[in-house]
C-alpha cells in the first residue's frame, strides 16, 4: 500500500526517534509496513535514542540495595533484547505491584508505560518499564539473563557483594515467589518459587543448605502439555527462616508479599501461644486454662484441666508415673 506524502513526513519525523512504536502513535500502519517503508526510504533509528542516559556502572558494580533488588526482580520477570537495532531491558508487572516499587525506576532513565490488555479487559492493568541501552543489554546477556529459564544466577550474584545477596533473592521472590498458601484452611505450609521446566535451581539450593532449610524441587508436565518446575521450601521453620533472610535490611518491595510475611510471623506467634507450654503433656486452652494429658499406647489419656501451668505439669507427672512406672518421662519442676 502506498504512503501519502503526509504519512511519509510523519515517518521521517518520528521513526528516527522512536522506531515503529513511536510512529504508530501518528499513523495507522502495521509495524512491518512501517519498518519496510522506512528501510526503502533509508530512514533508520538514531542510535542516541537507543542508548539512554542511565549510569551503566550502577549495574556493572551493584553496590546498593535497590540495584541488587532490581537485578533479582529482572532475573524473575525481566526480558532482555540484544539485537542490532533492538537493545533494551524490559519488565512488566501488575500496575498495583509496580506502584509499590515505582520509585526504584527513575523516569529519566526508564521509559514507563501503563496499559490494559485489549484482548481481555478483565485482566488487571499492567505497567511496563523499558531501559534502552545496548551496552547494558549486552551486560545482561553476558550474565545469563537471556538464558535465565535454563540456568542459575551464579554470574550476577558474583558481581553483587555478599552482604546484599538477600536483596537479590527478595527481588527474585517478589517476581516468581508465592507465599499465599501458608495459612488458612487450605494451607500447604509451603513457600514456592516458580520457574521453567529446565530451570537450574543451584543458587537456591546453596542458599537453602546455608540457612538449613528443608526444600524439594518438582518438575511437572500438565495434562495440557504445560511444563514448569517449582522450588518448594517446606516446614514452618524453613519458611520463616527464608523470609527472615530476604526481609532483613532496608524494607521495600511488593507490599502484598511483605504483608503476608508479617501476617505469617503473627500466625506463628499465635500458634506458639496456643500450644504454649514448656512442659510435657500440657497445653493451653482457649479459656486460658491448662489441659494435662498422657500419651500411652497410641492413645491420649485425659488427666484434667487446671488453673495454672504448674498444676497441670504436676498432674501430668503423677499420672504418667502411675501408668508408665519407671519408664515415665517427667517434667522438671
Amino acid at each position: 500500500m502506498n504512503y501519502a506524502e503526509k504519512e511519509i513526513d510523519i515517518l521521517k519525523k518520528y521513526y528516527p526517534k522512536g522506531g515503529c512504536a513511536e510512529t504508530q502513535k501518528y499513523i495507522k500502519r502495521s509495524r512491518d509496513s512501517i519498518r519496510h517503508k522506512a528501510k526503502s526510504l533509508g530512514i533508520t533509528v538514531i542510535d542516541d535514542f537507543m542508548v539512554s542516559k542511565i549510569d551503566v556502572s550502577e549495574f556493572l558494580c551493584p553496590n546498593d540495595p535497590e540495584v541488587a533488588y532490581l537485578l533479582g526482580l529482572l532475573w524473575g520477570d525481566g526480558f532482555v533484547s540484544c539485537k542490532k537495532r533492538s537493545n533494551y531491558v524490559m519488565i512488566s508487572l501488575i500496575k498495583n505491584d509496580f506502584d509499590d516499587i515505582r520509585l526504584l525506576f527513575d523516569p529519566k532513565k526508564w521509559k514507563i508505560k501503563d496499559g490494559k490488555n485489549k484482548h481481555n479487559p478483565t485482566w488487571k492493568p499492567y505497567t511496563k518499564a523499558f531501559l534502552y541501552n545496548k551496552y547494558l543489554a549486552q551486560f545482561f546477556k553476558d550474565n545469563d539473563f537471556c538464558e535465565k529459564s535454563k540456568t542459575s544466577p551464579t554470574k550476577i550474584l558474583q558481581r553483587i557483594p555478599e552482604i546484599f545477596h538477600f536483596y537479590f533473592f527478595r527481588g527474585w521472590f517478589d517476581a516468581d515467589g508465592n507465599n499465599t498458601s501458608l495459612m488458612g484452611k487450605n494451607s500447604t505450609g509451603r513457600l514456592t518459587i516458580a520457574g521453567s521446566f529446565e530451570q537450574d535451581w543451584l543458587e537456591l539450593e546453596k542458599l537453602s543448605k546455608k540457612l538449613k532449610l528443608k526444600f524439594s524441587i518438582y518438575r511437572t508436565i500438565g495434562k495440557n502439555g504445560h511444563r514448569y518446575s517449582q522450588f518448594k521450601i517446606q516446614t514452618m521453620d524453613s519458611v520463616k527462616n527464608f523470609m527472615n533472610f530476604v526481609y532483613q535490611g532496608k524494607i521495600f518491595g511488593l507490599s502484598r508479599k511483605l504483608k503476608k510475611y508479617k501476617d505469617y510471623l503473627q500466625y506463628l506467634n499465635d500458634k506458639l501461644n496456643k500450644k504454649s507450654s514448656k512442659f510435657l503433656g500440657v497445653t493451653k486452652t482457649k479459656f486460658n486454662t491448662w489441659f494435662a494429658y498422657v500419651s500411652y499406647n497410641k492413645s491420649l489419656i485425659r488427666v484434667g484441666t487446671y488453673k495454672t501451668e504448674i498444676e497441670a505439669a504436676i498432674a501430668y507427672n503423677l499420672k504418667s508415673k502411675e501408668i508408665k512406672g519407671n519408664k515415665a518421662r517427667l517434667n522438671l519442676i
